[in-house]
């Protein structure tokens, strides 16, 4: 991570090797939950992307429950973006997941145990996990 990115952030911001987070634990709505992160730092903070397995399992050891990642398909159906734009090769989807529970699931949760991911309804409120890396989000893809 750049280090003009790292001073950049919010002093609540826990750094980690795979980057700097904020954990939430007053359960929000999705956006409501991505619209906090954004408040943080403009520009630099959104909710988390998780790029590979060593973040997915970082993250597994610091929350304490399940939570909601940047990670959604409300801007086209069938095709996860992160929030900030990204498309990725790399998830963690739990068995039969994602299954659109009646097309009324777009936003993606990380469950504490076992740690997978699982599409659920967006206006579910869960605790959430902030990430500052000088990325800006890109709100088409959400």
């Amino acid at each position: 991570m750049d280090l003009d990115v790292v001073a950049a952030c919010p002093a609540s911001y826990l750094q980690m090797a795979a980057g700097r987070y904020r954990v939430a634990t007053s359960p929000l709505p999705w956006a409501d939950a991505q619209a906090d992160c954004v408040d943080d730092a403009a520009g630099k903070t959104h909710l988390v992307v998780v790029d590979d397995n060593e973040e997915l399992q970082g993250l597994a050891a610091l929350i304490g429950d399940d939570v909601w990642l940047g990670y959604t398909d409300r801007s086209t159906e069938g095709t996860f973006r992160w929030v900030n734009g990204a498309t990725s090769s790399f998830t963690a989807w739990a068995q039969n997941e994602p299954d659109d529970g009646g097309a009324a699931q777009d936003c993606v949760q990380q469950k504490r145990a076992p740690t997978k991911w699982y599409d659920t309804s967006c206006t579910d409120a869960l605790a959430y996990v902030c990430e500052c890396d000088g990325v800006p989000p890109d709100p088409s893809t959400y």
